[in-house]
């Protein structure tokens, strides 16, 4: 089928995908405009697939047709399916009539001695004619289907398709537990919101982003910044280049929308890390920015380490001018192509990062990329057998534990934002903050105090 093409739109084909309890994929198995608008031919495929989907494109232009859950069994008393329905589809949306009756959801019904076909049924709503199968009966009286406001009339259709129905994602039981709601989403953020710093010590948190080009630090940024301002932000800090789009050290505070009230954190990006391949950010000069040493704005150069002669160097920066938290910003995708330079530059990063008692935490980006059910909803991130490996592979790569891998889905091509996106995003911020917490607690108790108006959740 690699020459035919669905002529389903991308719209119509996502609201049809919305009536399946979980997530499938449609796969073009026959179309009557290049097979033919044959019975015996459509009869046939349609008897080799378990489940499917017959697509009838009127010439007015409505979308409607049948899933069926079960191989099909020819006789006049019709096939049992308890999982059939009828649906009728467009841009906006799509209805969807569940069978009624599962012992007669479909009928392939034969004429005298098996010999003269007639109609391939289901119930009463759909009848193909066995003469030309774009001559269909809908009836809306039928009893089998909830068909309610179903043309009566018979009525010619301008393509018939079928398509194969499969399951895709290979879910399993949560594994982690996140609610997707709205409510969630902003409890999660007042969370945040509420996570304070007092004193002089400390009045900001700084995390750090570390990764190789394309991983997706400076996309977090923006994201980050999207779902605090309930929009997609556009900020010149996004780009693609070789060796990475990021030249210079940039912090950026995480606040609300404009008149709303900050967050603590802060997030720093800087040059991406280099290997045998691609000059970058080097581990002493990494180590120097988690340190404290480097100054905002300076441009990083692979052939000339950071030193003391550069101009605004600190000797002996304040615990606020440290890092408190690294990311390792690691890309799905791109894991298994990733140099064993790379993958030994980062574990020496985790080493020494490791010895200043600074925690680590790896943001999972491009998750959308290695499995399709996470490509339609990312709310199938925890269900996700794919991911679950990808974030034990992430894992492994830089010798951290899965505990610490947090997946997200940075906006990019959006122009608005998503309620289940947003809610990844901000749960990898509160599990940033709980990890700088723990550890000032840990190693700070008397230097600096962070106090909550209500405490995080566990994570």
């Amino acid at each position: 089928m690699s020459s035919a093409a669905s002529q389903l739109d991308l719209e119509r084909e996502k609201q049809l995908l919305k009536l399946f309890t979980q997530p499938v994929k449609l796969g073009l198995l026959y179309k009557g405009s290049i097979h033919g608008y044959k019975y015996n031919t459509l009869l046939n495929k349609f008897n080799e697939e378990g489940k499917c989907v017959i697509i009838l494109y009127l010439v007015s232009g409505a979308v409607r047709g049948i899933y069926v859950n079960e191989k099909l069994s020819t006789g006049s008393q019709g096939s049992t399916d308890k999982g059939a329905f009828l649906f009728d589809v467009s841009k906006q949306g799509a209805a969807k009539y569940p069978v009624l009756d599962p012992s007669k959801a479909f009928a392939c019904n034969y004429g005298n001695k098996g010999i003269a076909l007639s109609t391939l049924q289901f119930g009463s709503a759909i009848e193909l004619d066995a003469k030309d199968i774009r001559i269909v009966n809908f009836c809306s009286s039928d009893i089998i289907y909830t068909s309610t406001g179903w043309p009566t009339e018979n009525t010619r259709t301008c393509e018939v398709e079928l398509h194969r129905v499969q399951d895709v994602g290979h879910l399993i039981p949560d594994w982690r537990h996140l609610s997707w709601t709205v409510c969630e989403r902003d409890s999660i953020l007042e969370d945040i919101l509420s996570f304070k710093s007092v004193g002089d010590a400390l009045p900001r948190v700084r995390a750090l982003l570390l990764g190789p080009a394309g991983a997706g630090k400076s996309s977090f940024i923006v994201s980050a910044r999207s779902v605090m301002n309930k929009r997609v932000v556009h900020l010149p800090i996004v780009g693609k280049a070789i060796n990475g789009f990021t030249k210079k050290l940039k912090t950026y505070e995480i606040g609300t929308r404009k008149g709303g009230a900050p967050t603590v954190l802060t997030l720093c990006d800087a040059m991406a890390v280099g290997h045998s391949d691609s000059p970058g950010l080097s581990l002493s000069d990494a180590l120097a920015v988690i340190k404290g040493h480097v100054p905002e704005g300076y441009k990083f150069n692979f052939y000339t380490p950071i030193s003391e002669k550069v101009t605004g160097h600190r000797t002996a920066p304040s615990l606020k001018e440290q890092v408190h938290c690294v990311l390792f910003v690691l890309n799905a995708s791109e894991l298994e192509s990733y140099s064993s330079s790379l993958l030994s530059t980062l574990r020496e990063l985790h080493s020494e990062i490791s010895d200043l008692g600074i925690p680590q935490l790896i943001l999972l980006t491009h998750i959308d990329k290695v499995c399709h059910a996470v490509h339609e909803d990312v709310k199938f991130v925890y269900s996700s057998r794919t991911l679950q490996e990808t974030m034990e592979k992430a894992a492994e790569l830089v010798h951290m534990p899965v505990s610490s891998v947090l997946p997200i889905k940075n906006y990019a091509s959006e122009h608005a934002v998503n309620c289940n996106m947003d809610i990844l995003i901000l749960d990898a911020i509160c599990h940033v903050l709980q990890a700088i917490d723990d550890m000032l607690e840990d190693q700070h108790p008397e230097d600096v105090h962070m106090v909550k108006e209500e405490p995080l959740r566990p994570l």
